[in-house]
């Protein structure tokens, strides 16, 4: 027979901490196993290694390969948003930011040298004043003051996209040119219009030449003390025919008033 076992005592402190110390090694391998599995998988799928930079405002995001991973992979194209039109690429945000800041202010007369004048020319059509609008910028002042005159301006009309046939100048008819003190700037133009009528010019700018025809045409400007003109081909359309609409005049025979005709009598009888 045996002999009743007496109940243990507490175990000492030491046995305690050593208990907890193997439970905490082996809860740090299992969490240390299973973060190396995690992390291999991600690794493995599409994208890792890309970095994504987020504009403040949310509305563009740009995926940028890492170079140190060799599997990494160029970011493909933006796909269209909502409104069908693919986000914006940072140049265009630049360029944006470049146009909503203030524009530069004069700052002195420009150098005849850096002024650049462009004729633009946009339909034009045969018996209708032909607006040939003439941009002035410059090439390197960032802003100043420029006087556009006869004297300054000197612009003319040539026949044909390469012609040399000079249909119109402006030394002819300087009084068609206005004189207009404008803010030439770099970034943008200054516009003036010269108003041709369409028909040719003469030493003295009389009403003798004749009119110029449908077709296409060239016009040259150069500002005074530039050295390359500027010129722009342009098509002259034919003159647009106007469209009158005559109302009808009402008859005066009683005969074709409709209310007299008898098949409209609603009782039927006739």
């Amino acid at each position: 027979m045996t002999a009743p076992t007496r109940p243990r005592g507490p175990l000492p402190r030491r046995v305690y901490w050593v208990r907890r110390l193997v439970l905490l090694a082996v809860l740090a391998v299992v969490i240390g196993t299973g973060y190396a599995l995690v992390a291999s998988l991600v690794g493995s799928w599409p994208g890792e290694g890309r970095r994504e930079l987020v504009t403040t405002t949310g509305a563009e995001i740009e995926v940028t390969p890492d170079t140190t991973d060799p599997t990494a992979t160029p970011a493909a194209p933006p796909s269209a948003g909502p409104t069908g039109k693919p986000p914006s690429s940072p140049d265009q945000g630049s360029r944006s930011r470049a146009a909503r800041q203030p524009l530069p202010e004069p700052e002195g007369e420009c150098p005849d040298e850096d002024v650049v004048v462009e004729p633009h020319v946009a339909d034009a059509h045969v018996g209708d004043p032909i607006g040939i609008v003439l941009e002035v910028s410059t090439r390197s002042t960032p802003a100043c003051t420029w006087e556009v005159s006869p004297d300054t301006v000197f612009l003319k009309v040539l026949r044909g996209d390469e012609g040399s046939e000079v249909v119109w100048s402006s030394q002819q008819c300087p009084d068609l040119v206005p004189t207009a003190l404008v803010v030439a700037r770099q970034q943008r133009a200054a516009e003036v219009v010269v108003s041709w009528s369409g028909q040719m010019s003469d030493p003295g700018c009389t009403d003798q030449p004749g009119w110029v025809h449908a077709g296409q045409y060239r016009a040259v400007s150069v500002a005074r003390g530039a050295v390359k003109p500027n010129d722009e081909v342009f098509e002259l359309e034919k003159a647009v025919p106007e469209v009158v609409v005559v109302p009808p005049k009402p008859s005066d025979d009683p005969s074709d008033d409709p209310s007299d005709d008898p098949s409209d009598d609603p009782s039927g009888e006739h």
